[in-house]
């Protein structure tokens, strides 16, 4: 998968074609699953992206904007959320969102 991203330029290049609201370009299924696993291999993290807190599935929002290496999570559909440092959090495998929680250890 990849592939798939160097072919189209780079993952700012393959991400920009996925967020392309124009409706000219519909990315598919391939291209948003090559560009999760590279931004789990590449600990990047972007909006919506499911992750595991304290043994606990939640959502990514954002960066701050005032704490560099922090960011904004908290459970889907919350109104409020916490402030993090990155290394507190990961992304959550395929097999931890389709169960809901964190497997025990």
């Amino acid at each position: 998968m990849t592939n798939l991203i160097e072919q189209l330029g780079g993952y700012e290049r393959a991400s920009s074609i996925a967020k392309c609201k124009s409706g000219i370009v519909h990315p598919t299924e391939q291209l948003l699953a090559a560009l999760l696993e590279y931004r789990r291999q590449h600990n990047i993290y972007e909006e919506g992206d499911w992750i595991i807190y304290d043994d606990d599935l939640m959502v990514f929002a954002m960066w701050s904007k005032h704490h560099n290496e922090y960011a904004y999570i908290g459970y889907a559909n919350a109104d409020d959320g916490a402030l993090e440092h990155r290394s507190a959090f990961r992304h959550a495998t395929d097999e931890e969102i389709a169960q809901g929680f964190r497997d025990e250890l």
